[in-house]
C-alpha cells in the first residue's frame, strides 16, 4: 500500500467507541463521495471531509455531523 496514493473517491473509518449509555460513535473521513447516515446523502467537497455519527446501542441513527477542509 506504500506509494499508493487513495483514489478519487473514498470514505473511510477511522474510531468506534462506545459511551456510557452504550451509543456508538464513529469518526471517519471522505472524499469525492456521497455518504449517508439516515439525514439524506451529503456530497463531499471535494476535498477531505470528516464525519462524526452517533447511533443508538440498538444501531439507530441518533445525529451526525460533518466538517469540510476544504472550504471556504
Amino acid at each position: 500500500m506504500f506509494g499508493t496514493p487513495f483514489p478519487a473517491c473514498y470514505s473511510v473509518g477511522h474510531r468506534v467507541v462506545v459511551d456510557n449509555a452504550g451509543d456508538v460513535i464513529v469518526t471517519g473521513e471522505f472524499r469525492g463521495a456521497n455518504v449517508e447516515f439516515g439525514t439524506g446523502s451529503f456530497l463531499s467537497a471535494d476535498s477531505i471531509d470528516v464525519f462524526v455519527v452517533k447511533l443508538s446501542s440498538n444501531g439507530s441513527f441518533l445525529w451526525c455531523g460533518f466538517f469540510c477542509f476544504g472550504c471556504y
